[in-house]
């Protein structure tokens, strides 16, 4: 019996049965229960922690739409492949599992329209992007179908022409986004920080960008870990660079000290090494001098990271 991997051969090969599993009119007619996921395919969700499908937003989403297969709504056809006798979905999984939802609660569905994918595996991968019946994918999941299009020898000019809306760099930086550490992925993924500015990071600092990002967490709630199911509040320049400021009480002390010092430079006295000097100053003097002291050293950033030079947060460019 020859491969079957056409909805077409599929048809012609279960005309026999009593019960066909799939017909034909505009569109193909496709008992549901014949659809299957492919692992790995889909880019969505990717790096997050946890089965992405049992993410809320996306569990409301499954919900939306078995409640319109339920009630007879139109809902976009979902799109498929036919490999070596199965039928698996390429664009639509979250409407196939809202109709397998939808079924498993009794909805009466025995037939689905389909439209059938013509195209190998890139042609596959690409269409998670240009589609426009889904949700725009997020940079990161869109770097995981560049580096499978990329691993087949596409270039960056041939999947940015290809994709349509963007330019070879950009489809280069997308790639380059899979070389952060897992974790820093993940917070990008969480939208806890943008990507241009997760790379910018990782650019500079490498794999201590993950570190940088998680104090300013801890900052923002210092003992306060919130509620537990509270969205992580989104990392911005404020929050991760921060300069010390110079209050108002601090820039008058600064300016009775150099006073103090200046308004007694013709009194200084030189040394007998001709050298050095001595400045007299009165028990007041020192003691503004002291205080000074005191809030220039509450300023001084704490641990080695002082030293880093963080960037500035963009939350542009997402897609």
């Amino acid at each position: 019996m020859a491969a079957i991997n056409s909805l077409k051969a599929f048809a012609r090969a279960s005309k026999d049965e009593v019960e066909s599993d799939v017909s034909r009119s505009d569109l193909y007619m496709i008992n549901p229960t014949r659809i299957r996921e492919e692992e790995g395919f889909n880019p969505r969700g990717a790096f997050c922690e946890g089965d992405y499908y049992e993410r809320p937003e996306v569990k409301a989403r499954i919900r939306m739409f078995a409640e319109a297969y339920k009630r007879g709504d139109h809902v976009d056809p979902i799109v498929v492949k036919v490999i070596d006798g199965e039928i698996f979905v390429r664009e639509g999984h979250r409407r196939l599992r809202g109709l397998h939802l939808a079924i498993s609660e009794g909805a009466d569905i025995n037939r689905t329209p389909v439209f059938e994918h013509k195209g190998d595996e890139a042609a596959q991968a690409l269409l998670a992007v240009t589609s426009n019946s889904s949700e725009p994918l997020t940079r990161l999941e869109r770097a995981v179908i560049f580096a499978r299009l990329s691993s087949w020898g596409w270039s960056d000019q041939k999947i940015a022409t290809h994709e349509g809306n963007l330019h070879a760099e950009s489809v280069r930086q997308d790639r380059a986004l899979l070389n952060m550490p897992i974790e820093l992925k993940r917070m990008v993924q969480e939208r806890i920080v943008a990507a241009t500015y997760a790379q910018e990071l990782f650019n500079e600092h490498g794999t201590k960008a993950v570190e940088i990002l998680k104090n300013a967490q801890a900052e923002q709630s210092p003992g306060n870990p919130g509620t537990p199911n509270a969205a992580p509040k989104k990392l911005t320049k404020k929050s991760v660079e921060k300069s010390p400021r110079l209050g108002k009480k601090v820039v008058e002390a600064m300016h009775r000290g150099v006073s103090a010092i200046t308004s007694r430079l013709d009194s200084i006295q030189a040394n007998s090494d001709g050298q050095t000097f001595t400045l007299t100053l009165n028990l007041a003097e020192v003691e503004e001098l002291q205080a000074l002291k005191a809030k220039l050293a509450a300023l001084e950033p704490k641990g080695d990271k002082a030293d880093e030079n963080q960037q500035e947060l963009d939350l542009v460019g997402n897609q």
